[in-house]
C-alpha cells in the first residue's frame, strides 16, 4: 500500500511538471470538462437541498469531486492570463495553496486530534481497573465490543467519535486500554495467532454462565459488560480467582479442539485438574491437586518456582518464540487447554523462566546491527574520497 502511494506521488508530480495550457481539440475538451465540473457541482448543491433522504456523505463527495474538477480546469484555462501578464510565480502559488487546500480538507476528518491529555490522564474507570485487573486482564465480548464500536461511538461518514474522546477510552475499548497499561484478552491485532483466534471464536458462542467457568482460565480478572443504568454505558464484573500462572500434579491428552477442551473445562466448574494437553504428557499421577503462582504475566520474561514435580501452566497465549528453562536447562513447551502454555517440572523448588525470545528479532537485531556497520563504512570512504579529491 504504502508502495502505491509512493507511486502516485511521482506520478502526481510528472503530471505538475507537464502542466500546460492545451490547444484545438484539447482546449475544447477541457472547457466542456471544466463545464460538466461546474454542473455536477452545482447538482450536488441542489440535490442536497431537494433530496433529504440521500446520504450526506455520497452529496458531499460529489460536490467535494466536482468542485476540485473545476478548480482545476479553470486553473488550466487561465494560464495564458498570467503568462501573458508574466506572473507564472503568482500561478504557482496559487496551484500550490489550492493543493494543499485540498490534502488539508481531505484528511480534515481522517487525522481526528484530541488533547494530550488524553493520553496522560487517568480516567476513573481506568483508576478503579488498575486495582480490579492488578491480578489479571480484561475481557469484552465480541457482541458488545461491536456495538461499542459501531452503535455508539463511530459513524459511517468519518473518522470523528460520536461522543467525546475520554468516553471511548473510559470503556477501555480495544486498544485504549494500553494507554492506561491494563491488560486485555482481547487486543486488536490484524495477525491473531491460529490457536487464540479459534478459542475466541468457540469463547463467544458460549452462554454467559459457561463463558464465566472458562475465563479464569484466561487469566481474566474483570469482565466488562454493556450496562445502560452506568454513567459510562458499561460495568466492569470481578471473576473469581483468575489463573495467570499454576502448578497442576496431573495431565491429560486431550483432542485438537477448541469445543472439547472447553466443554471438558466447562463441566470442572472450577479450576482443577487434570491439566489438559494437546500431546501426550508422557506423565502418569493419581493425585489432581492445584496450586495458584503469584506471577506478574505481561512481560516477555516470566520467572515462578515449582512447588513440585508436576505441570506449570501461564494462562499466556501459545505462541512461536517463547523459549523455556528449567534450573538453567533448555525445555519444550507444551501446548495446554488448547490455546495456552505449561512446561513440565521435575521437581518442588525448580525454577522455570519464561522468555519471549523469536528468531524474528534476533534477525532484525543482526540486519539492523550489519546495516549499521555498512552504513559506517560507507560514510567513511565517501569521507576518505572527499579529503583525496581535496588534497
Amino acid at each position: 500500500m504504502l508502495l502505491v502511494v509512493f507511486l502516485l506521488i511521482i506520478l502526481a508530480s510528472a503530471g505538475i511538471d507537464s502542466w500546460k495550457h492545451p490547444f484545438g481539440k484539447g482546449l475544447y475538451w477541457l472547457r466542456l470538462g471544466t463545464a460538466g465540473a461546474f454542473a455536477i457541482t452545482l447538482g450536488a448543491a441542489v440535490a442536497s437541498l431537494a433530496f433529504q433522504n440521500i446520504r450526506l456523505t455520497f452529496i458531499f463527495s460529489t460536490a467535494i469531486m466536482g468542485f476540485w474538477a473545476l478548480l482545476g480546469g479553470v486553473f488550466t484555462l487561465v494560464i495564458p492570463w498570467f503568462e501573458k501578464k508574466g506572473a507564472e510565480s503568482a500561478w504557482q502559488i496559487l496551484v500550490i495553496l489550492a493543493v494543499g487546500a485540498d490534502l488539508l480538507l481531505a484528511g480534515w476528518n481522517l487525522n481526528p486530534v484530541v488533547s494530550v491529555g488524553f493520553y496522560s490522564e487517568m480516567t476513573s474507570s481506568e483508576t478503579i481497573l488498575k486495582a480490579k485487573a492488578s491480578a489479571g486482564r480484561v475481557f469484552l465480548s465480541d457482541a458488545e465490543e461491536y456495538f461499542l464500536k459501531f452503535k455508539r461511538f463511530f459513524r459511517f461518514q468519518d473518522y470523528r467519535a460520536v461522543e467525546p474522546w475520554i468516553h471511548l477510552k473510559s470503556t477501555l475499548l480495544p486498544n485504549t486500554n494500553l494507554y492506561g497499561r491494563i491488560p486485555s484478552a482481547v487486543n486488536f491485532d490484524p495477525f491473531a495467532p491460529k490457536y487464540y483466534a479459534e478459542w475466541m471464536k468457540a469463547l463467544n458462542q458460549r452462554d454467559e454462565n459457561q463463558v464465566t467457568v472458562l475465563l479464569p482460565w484466561m487469566g481474566v480478572a474483570v469482565w466488562e459488560k454493556l450496562d445502560g443504568t452506568s454513567p459510562l454505558g458499561v460495568r466492569f464484573d470481578e471473576i473469581t480467582l483468575p489463573v495467570q500462572v499454576a502448578w497442576f500434579s496431573c495431565a491429560q491428552s486431550a483432542p485438537d479442539s477448541a469445543q472439547w477442551v472447553m466443554q471438558k473445562l466447562v463441566e470442572k466448574r472450577e479450576v482443577k485438574g487434570p491439566l489438559l494437553l494437546a500431546s501426550d504428557s508422557g506423565v502418569s499421577c493419581l493425585l489432581e491437586d492445584v496450586v495458584l503462582i503469584h506471577a506478574q504475566l505481561n512481560a516477555s520474561e516470566i520467572e515462578v518456582v515449582s512447588p513440585g514435580a508436576g505441570w506449570v501452566y501461564f494462562s499466556q497465549i501459545f505462541y512461536p518464540g517463547w523459549q523455556a528453562r528449567v534450573d538453567g536447562q533448555v525445555q519444550p513447551i507444551y501446548r495446554a487447554n488448547y490455546a495456552f502454555m505449561a512446561v513440565y517440572s521435575p521437581r518442588e523448588g525448580a525454577r522455570i523462566e519464561l522468555k519471549y525470545n523469536p528468531a524474528s528479532f534476533r534477525f532484525g537485531k543482526l540486519l539492523s546491527i550489519l546495516g549499521i556497520i555498512l552504513w559506517g563504512i560507507w560514510v567513511g570512504g565517501w569521507v576518505c574520497y572527499n579529503q583525496r579529491q581535496k588534497g
